[in-house]
């Protein structure tokens, strides 16, 4: 789905952002660059997949109910979390409007669990200007998020940023409100070690 070309910018930024919370404890001091390689990390054994994935059910249920936009992948193991990039910015800026803390707080909030999540952050664009444009607004704005996120105490080990540009889009950039809903950022929410493990104890509850 998402290639690792896209990523060369973002590697760097990503490898910074990691670096910054070696002292903190978890899996993911040095996680991998790949989109799909982290998206499949840590395996669940298929023993333990429907538990893990019954107690995902449940936080995105709480999310939807929230008023956000929930799918999931990975047979229900991992939620994705869509929000507007213009809940989130204003065009073509890549600071944070001052009210995307309220956006962005109920869903980070999850990782006050410690090591219960993982989330991947992948930013998109539409096709409006030229390929680097959008990979520099992309990689400026996830960036922007992951720095909010690491800023309000959020635990850094645990997010990782991608920019996607104009690469991934659900609408076809012919009309303005498909170019919009095609500028977006996806919250990839995926259950880390401690959610594993309380898993396999039958204690994920």
């Amino acid at each position: 789905m998402i290639l690792g070309f896209r990523h060369i910018i973002i590697a760097f930024a990503a490898l910074i952002l990691l670096a910054s919370s070696a002292q903190a404890e978890g899996l993911y001091d040095e996680a991998p660059l790949e989109f799909e390689e982290n998206l499949r990390t840590p395996e669940v054994k298929s023993k333990f997949s429907s538990a893990v994935a019954a107690y995902q059910t449940r936080v995105g249920k709480a999310l939807i109910s929230k008023g956000y936009q929930v799918e999931t992948i990975r047979n229900g193991e991992v939620l994705v979390v869509t929000i507007p990039a213009q809940r989130l910015f204003t065009p073509n800026q890549t600071e944070l409007m001052k009210n995307a803390s309220n956006v962005l707080t109920p869903v980070f909030a999850l990782l006050n669990k410690p090591g219960m999540f993982k989330f991947l952050l992948d930013m998109h664009s539409d096709n409006t200007g030229n390929a680097l444009y959008s990979e520099s607004l992309t990689n400026d704005r996830v960036i922007a998020v992951a720095d909010w996120a690491e800023e309000n105490g959020y635990p850094s080990t645990y997010i990782i940023p991608y920019s996607s540009g104009r690469m991934s889009p659900i609408y076809r950039n012919n009309s303005i409100t498909n170019r919009q809903n095609n500028r977006r950022l996806e919250i990839y929410i995926v259950p880390a070690d401690v959610m594993v493990e309380l898993a396999k104890s039958n204690s994920l509850k």
